[in-house]
């Protein structure tokens, strides 16, 4: 198995054996259901201009990309409806910036990198 299929996967056996009775995944374009979903947790994989972004030092999380949105705004947006976040971000974020877009009030958690399982 790979990709998605596999992550989702992985998300329901995780969650049962943790417990959890009900959970919901949507696989969507973020932007089409982000005005009419109320959600616990968003799990967002936003668009990052490309192989072309390990071509730059820093990548530059205000920047827009393809989509034409930047990571800044998805996450902005998903915060709206959501009572917390998970990105999965390149890894030359710069985690100082990252950090100055979120409120203060929130708890933020980096990991630094995070390794395809399946088989």
């Amino acid at each position: 198995m790979h990709g998605l299929k596999c992550i989702c996967l992985q998300a329901i056996s995780n969650a049962q054996g943790a417990g959890v009775k009900e959970i919901d995944f949507v696989c969507c374009d973020f932007k089409d259901i982000i005005s009419t979903v109320r959600a616990d947790v968003i799990f967002l994989s936003p668009p990052w201009g490309g192989p072309s972004y390990a071509e730059v030092e820093v990548f530059d999380l205000s920047q827009p990309y393809t989509s034409g949105a930047s990571s800044v705004a998805h996450m902005t947006r998903a915060l709206n409806v959501a009572d917390a976040i998970a990105c999965f971000l390149p890894r030359n974020t710069n985690c100082e910036e990252l950090s100055k877009y979120v409120k203060e009030s929130l708890r933020v958690s980096f990991v630094s990198s995070v390794r395809d399982v399946c088989i």
